[in-house]
């Protein structure tokens, strides 16, 4: 859920990202993956220092499977997104604009995306953000077994790279075997109860 509250990112890894020459000014990022849309998370300062910890809200850089991506953050109206005047615990929403490299690529603001930022403080500040874009605002059928990369060469030079599968099949099997195993282990106690009588 895209709710300035980021409890949902608590499990999952996040990836450092830095230059080699300022480890001091490192960010956090985490990419995730449904069946219907792919999610970002961005810590912008994790220790919270004096160095740069305002959003960055232009030059993401997508690849899922051959398509190639970049991606900024605007208003809700398609304006450039500022977060530079956001007051400690406010938050404000935001959507993203893709454009595709190519002649027949995408180029439009992802009304159906959604992203919120949230300036949080303890010592200075960071601002945090969360976004999601349904599959359908990339003009792609599936993510099933392609490979999906972000990187933002503004921030570091690490990329970020998933499998585009969803992780729900996988849960529902290993259900399934454990309801079954457990199905046996009734019967096989009940048939040994059975022989004892």
């Amino acid at each position: 859920m895209i709710d300035g509250s980021f409890d949902d990112w608590a499990q999952i890894p996040k990836t450092d990202i830095s230059f080699s020459w300022d480890s001091y000014n490192y960010k956090q990022m985490a990419l995730s993956v449904d069946d219907n849309a792919l999610y970002l998370y961005i810590d912008m300062s994790p220790k919270q220092g004096n160095g740069y910890n305002v959003l960055q809200v232009a030059n993401y850089e997508f690849t899922i499977g051959s398509h190639h991506y970049y991606i900024d953050f605007r208003t809700p109206s398609g304006q450039t997104l500022v977060t530079s005047d956001l007051a400690t615990g406010q938050s404000r929403e935001f959507k993203a604009y893709i454009y595709e490299a190519g002649n027949n690529g995408v180029n439009q603001l992802s009304t159906a995306s959604q992203g919120i930022v949230t300036r949080l403080s303890s010592q200075n500040f960071t601002e945090i953000a969360e976004l999601r874009i349904p599959l359908s605002d990339f003009k792609i059928d599936s993510l099933a077994s392609q490979k999906i990369t972000v990187k933002n060469t503004n921030l570091g030079s690490q990329e970020l790279i998933i499998m585009g599968a969803s992780s729900a099949p996988y849960i529902l099997a290993g259900l399934g075997l454990v309801f079954a195993t457990t199905l046996l282990w009734f019967k096989r106690d009940n048939l040994t109860f059975s022989r004892a009588n």
